[in-house]
């Protein structure tokens, strides 16, 4: 049986990261994209050292408020930050744009260095749409002013450099967007599939249970009068059904049941025989080893369910090998069996998952013939 993601299950190897993997993940990213752009500093810090004293101080007091705030905005990405922080994240970014402008009243032209960090503020620590509109604005802004003020091929420089910062950002922001997505989606499939396998199992088991127990009341109401000691029997036995079938029920959901071959024999031959019908076993049950095992013992049950159900049958003949099982009876053939049923999908669903193949067929005693090999 697959393994499948949900709550209690252990995260197989391709499978996608928690939410807090996926956090981290964005976290590292946004830092070191925010660290990286630290380097374009160095123009208005060159432009500083040139002015006087007071302009210094000046300066790089709001050096240091934008640094401050630029890393405070790029701490996670935009486009993986809650909802409830955007206000916050437009309002750090206006006071980063507000610094800027105010830093050039000491840079002048130079102040011009601040625009790669704009960009990567915006397109870093917004979320989409707005990010790339907001980066854009931020260039088509930058390039307004260089005009104004003179093109030097230091403003070039940096509107180049912003230039770069938007492409990159729009690229990684756009694979990262769809990293998350496609995470999401993943988790919704395998919530969606882990939930049809619970759906098939609770069928398996209670199909199989109910049409024993159903059997079984049958015979307790033949018995009532003619043979009082064995109705009582049988209804001991009735009860021991439905407990155990309760306890699968919960261990299935939990994912935490198991059930051998050998088990499912030992099942299958008391159901039969209550029901007078023969059971013949070539073979033995622990021949077969690993999952495949274990996917044999519910082809077994789901195989004898349909017999009771369906077949009118006398005789069942099960052969077992360390490839191959055989459940085989002499009833009324494959006009008798349900072929499109939850049963049977589930079967060559299961089989087909473990590596094997199965068949459904007319066999030697006349009736209908399921055969898995892998």
């Amino acid at each position: 049986m697959k393994q499948r993601q949900d709550a209690p299950v252990k995260q197989r190897k391709g499978a996608p990261m928690k939410q807090g993997q996926a956090g981290r993940q964005v976290d590292v990213i946004s830092m070191t994209m925010s660290g990286i752009w630290l380097v374009f500093l160095v123009y208005p810090v060159s432009s500083l050292l040139t002015r006087p004293a007071r302009d210094q101080a000046i300066g790089f007091a709001l050096m240091g408020l934008f640094v401050v705030g630029y890393l405070a905005m790029l701490r996670r990405l935009g486009i993986d930050m809650p909802r409830s922080q955007h206000r916050l994240q437009v309002v750090i970014f206006a006071g980063l744009v507000a610094i800027a402008v105010a830093s050039s009243q000491v840079l002048g032209s130079s102040a011009m260095g601040y625009v790669p960090f704009l960009t990567a503020a915006a397109i870093w620590g917004l979320w989409t749409p707005v990010n790339r509109w907001s980066g854009l604005a931020t260039l088509v802004a930058a390039l307004l002013v260089s005009l104004a003020l003179g093109v030097t091929s230091d403003s070039v420089n940096v509107l180049l450099a912003g230039v770069l910062i938007l492409v990159v950002g729009w690229l990684v922001t756009w694979m990262v967007e769809k990293g998350i997505a496609d995470e999401a989606r993943e988790r919704r499939l395998l919530v969606v599939e882990e939930r049809n396998r619970i759906a098939s199992d609770v069928h398996d088991l209670l199909g199989h249970s109910l049409t024993v127990v159903n059997l079984k009341l049958q015979l307790i109401d033949r018995l009532m009068e003619a043979n009082p000691g064995r109705a009582h029997e049988e209804l001991t036995e009735t009860r021991a059904i439905v407990a155990e079938a309760l306890g699968n029920v919960r261990r299935t959901v939990s994912m935490e049941r198991s059930s051998s071959l050998a088990d499912e024999l030992e099942h299958a031959r008391g159901a039969l025989r209550d029901n007078d019908v023969e059971l013949l076993v070539e073979g033995s049950p622990d021949a077969p080893t690993g999952p495949m095992a274990v996917i044999l013992g519910w082809v077994l049950r789901e195989c004898v369910t349909n017999v009771l159900r369906h077949a009118h049958a006398s005789r069942v003949r099960v052969t077992i090998s360390p490839r191959r099982l055989a459940v085989e009876d002499d009833g009324d053939g494959l006009a008798g069996t349900a072929h499109d049923g939850n049963g049977l999908r589930g079967m060559h669903e299961r089989v087909a998952a473990a590596g094997g193949e199965l068949t459904v067929g007319h066999g030697e005693l006349g009736g209908v013939k399921v055969d898995v090999t892998w």
